[in-house]
């Protein structure tokens, strides 16, 4: 009994899932039309290597099945509507618990997004070997060929910044030496001035957001690096300003008569 429950249920969504227009016959099963969309989406979701004409047969005596069940009443049994009901709301469930981690993303980026933080940072490759280019400059090869051994030397280290850090030494001071050390090639200033959600790594926009002005998080790993940020202010967003301008262009030798022509035209 509880098999024919089941054929009748996936029977029911199957049936209801493709009224489309414009939608081919392919075959008629019990005196049914069987529309193209059915049967290519119920053959691409069920097939595992299965012939194409042998699926047409189990397709004909799924349907057959399905019949079969509805003649004799079983989808209006008490017993068929509880179950059916079950899955419906077990399907349901973990659309829904999608639906209420995705409100919730969007309420805390939208929270985030009222304030702006500034901060500093450190990057500590977790292995690098120095490499020249083809004029002769020294430069920094970060390898992602790591072991786990390349990363607990990495992280002992950056956690031995952060001890310092904490310990009262400064930041700057601290990032000054790690930059002598390390030459990472297009490593950013270590001020990076005021940042906003959504501008950042979301791991690393989370450790921001978490963080205490005055205090150093938690090292980060991105890729092959490390990272540890200096939370300096918090602050209420300034939100964005939209800007357009005008510009008068001097020429690059221009004297001062043609410098003040430009500005009065600016001006005016």
């Amino acid at each position: 009994m509880k098999k024919y429950f089941i054929i009748l249920a996936i029977g029911f969504f199957s049936m209801t899932a493709f009224a489309q227009e414009n939608d081919p016959v392919v075959m008629k099963v019990n005196g049914k039309n069987i529309k193209k969309s059915e049967f290519e989406y119920l053959y691409k979701k069920n097939n595992t290597g299965i012939a194409l004409d042998e699926y047409v047969e189990l397709f004909k005596n799924f349907k057959l099945k399905v019949a079969e069940a509805e003649a004799q009443g079983i989808d209006t049994t008490a017993a068929f509507v509880k179950e059916l009901k079950d899955n419906r709301d077990q399907l349901a469930k973990q659309y829904l618990k999608e639906l209420a981690i995705n409100e919730s993303m969007l309420l805390n980026e939208y929270n985030r997004l009222k304030e702006d933080v500034e901060i500093s940072h450190i990057a500590i490759p977790i292995k690098e070997t120095k490499i020249t280019d083809a004029e002769g400059n020294e430069q920094t090869d970060i390898s992602y060929q790591l072991i786990p051994a390349d990363t607990l030397a990495a992280y002992k280290k950056v956690m031995q910044i952060r001890n310092r850090l904490i310990k009262g030494e400064k930041f700057e001071k601290v990032a000054g030496e790690i930059a002598k050390t390390s030459k990472m090639q297009n490593n950013p200033p270590t001020y990076m001035g005021w940042v906003t959600a959504m501008s950042m790594l979301p791991v690393i926009e989370d450790a921001i957001y978490s963080t205490t002005p005055g205090t150093i998080t938690m090292p980060i790993r991105v890729n092959a690096v490390y990272l540890l940020f200096k939370i300096h202010n918090k602050r209420p967003s300034a939100g964005e300003i939209n800007a357009s301008h005008i510009m008068v262009a001097c020429p690059q030798d221009a004297d001062t008569v043609q410098v003040e022509d430009a500005k009065k035209k600016a001006d005016g």
